[in-house]
């Protein structure tokens, strides 16, 4: 149930039939996601101890992680859609950790919290610059 008030806060129901079918509705989130690579590097950097979670990612990836989510929310939010991210459960919390300074309208959800039914439309993939990569795996490395 929690699911579903969760995700029904940004999902949106779109038209499947044409103008005279109402009956031909689809339950729609459009969101951007986060790429596999980028979801380990911030996990990298996540450390669970007996004193709770931290993260321990230096400013520098952590700017420039926040900056690329922000660069596709933007795209999101041209498109007329609420901005939503979509990652796993376990790097949901310092995603959503490092995004709310910047925009705190908008929601990051996990995998687990999208309701049966709900077609999911990916409009936009947070990745690492190529030329970035390499370094963020040799600064995990350190982290580690």
């Amino acid at each position: 149930a929690l699911r579903r008030t969760i995700c029904g806060q940004y999902v949106e129901q779109v038209s499947a039939g044409d103008e005279h079918d109402d009956a031909m509705t689809t339950a729609k989130l459009h969101c951007v996601s986060i790429d596999p690579a980028m979801e380990d590097l911030i996990g990298g950097f996540i450390d669970r101890g007996p004193e709770g979670t931290t993260m321990t990612m230096p400013p520098q990836i952590a700017n420039r992680i926040t900056a690329a989510m922000l660069t596709e929310l933007q795209r999101l939010i041209q498109g007329g859609h609420h901005p939503v991210v979509l990652a796993s459960p376990q790097v949901r919390a310092q995603v959503r950790r490092l995004l709310e300074p910047h925009m705190p309208t908008a929601a990051v959800l996990g995998y687990n919290e999208i309701s049966k039914g709900v077609e999911v439309e990916s409009l936009g993939m947070v990745q690492d610059a190529p030329e970035n990569r390499t370094n963020a795996s040799a600064l995990e490395g350190v982290a580690n």
